[in-house]
């Protein structure tokens, strides 16, 4: 049976790689082109926000690893890594999103740096706002992507819940191929 959910995981996969292409080189009707256009942006802004948190969350799990591992006289485990594919929820049930990887790895990294406390929390809104301007100019989207808005309205840092799963299940399956992109 896990064969199956994996296979159904890489089309999901595939179609929503597709549908990010696609949305790159849209023609034809105008109102159709605006509808998708809106999708894209609501999907990005979602991939975009759960990229950030993932950074913080892999960073603050990998520092703890690396202490235990010195302590124990354990060799230390490699650095966190986010795939280009994620599962969003949307209105109509959880959907695939692709970004391609350079963005992701920019987004995740941004987190991780804020985690690290290497960033302020302007710095990264600033950051993650020119991130999410490149993205609306390269899906030429309507409506510009509103980045990192929950940081912007929150006092505190990313609290992180240690019972928390990841919203991917599948990152010790990834390609290496997606690895090499960066």
């Amino acid at each position: 049976m896990g064969l199956f959910k994996g296979l159904t995981a890489s089309k999901e996969r595939q179609k929503a790689k597709a549908f990010y292409e696609k949305a790159l080189h849209l023609t034809g009707n105008p109102r159709e082109i605006r509808r998708i256009k809106a999708i894209i942006g609501n999907r990005t802004k979602a991939f975009f926000d759960m990229t950030f948190v993932e950074g913080a969350k892999k960073t603050e799990a990998h520092q703890q690893a690396v202490l235990e591992a010195s302590a124990t006289g354990k060799p230390e485990p490699e650095p966190p890594f986010s795939s280009a594919y994620k599962q969003v929820k949307t209105l109509s049930g959880t959907i695939w999103v692709y970004i391609p990887q350079q963005v992701t790895n920019q987004i995740f990294d941004l987190g991780s740096k804020y985690q690290l406390e290497l960033v302020t929390k302007g710095q990264a809104l600033e950051v993650g706002q020119s991130i999410a301007d490149d993205l609306t100019n390269t899906l030429e989207l309507d409506h510009p992507i509103e980045a990192l808005a929950f940081l912007a309205e929150s006092n505190a840092t990313i609290a992180i819940d240690p019972g928390e799963t990841d919203s991917s299940e599948n990152d010790d399956q990834i390609d290496d191929s997606e690895k090499q992109a960066e």
